[in-house]
């Protein structure tokens, strides 16, 4: 609000705290969710990007335990997850490289036509890469851009740290 108070109309709290973890790696008390870049779209919805990682435990033997899948996420104007987006609200391990690797995203441009560019690092077993993706608006990869929506930079930086947009 304008006197510094949160403002409770958003989440009847005035924040949001979430939980990124996708089923089946959901464990109570385990795992780590970080949002590391937010954006906020023309029509007042509210973008995060950032990273997941699973509880490290043998509850999933597919579980990418101890490695961190890039999130993006999309919520309503007033705090409520966006079901419309990818439906369920999050595009999760959206950039993986490898089993081995981890990807995390560091920074996000939402374009004039409503598409989501979202940047950072991925990580293989040949080492870590700057990489991108785009999404549609509606939280699906855009298929025109990079490889289905994706693409790796191969210089001599660790992650894509900023991204712009007209």
């Amino acid at each position: 609000t304008t006197s510094g108070d949160l403002d409770t109309t958003f989440n009847t709290t005035g924040f949001v705290i979430d939980d990124f973890t996708p089923q089946p790696d959901k464990i109570k008390g385990g795992g780590e969710d970080v949002g590391m870049a937010v954006q906020v779209q023309n029509d007042g919805k509210i973008v995060m990007g950032g990273y997941s990682v699973a509880a490290n435990t043998n509850a999933n033997p597919l579980a990418r335990r101890g490695k961190a899948d890039g999130i993006i996420r999309r919520y309503n104007a007033d705090g409520t997850i966006d079901t419309t987006f990818n439906a369920t609200g999050l595009t999760p391990g959206t950039l993986k490289a490898s089993v081995v690797g981890e990807t995390v995203y560091t920074t996000l441009s939402i374009q004039y036509d409503g598409k989501i560019v979202a940047g950072g690092y991925t990580e293989s077993s040949q080492g870590e890469a700057p990489a991108a993706i785009r999404l549609l608006p509606d939280g699906t990869f855009d298929n025109s851009f990079g490889v289905k929506g994706r693409t790796f930079f191969k210089v001599d930086q660790h992650t894509v740290t900023a991204l712009a947009s007209p």
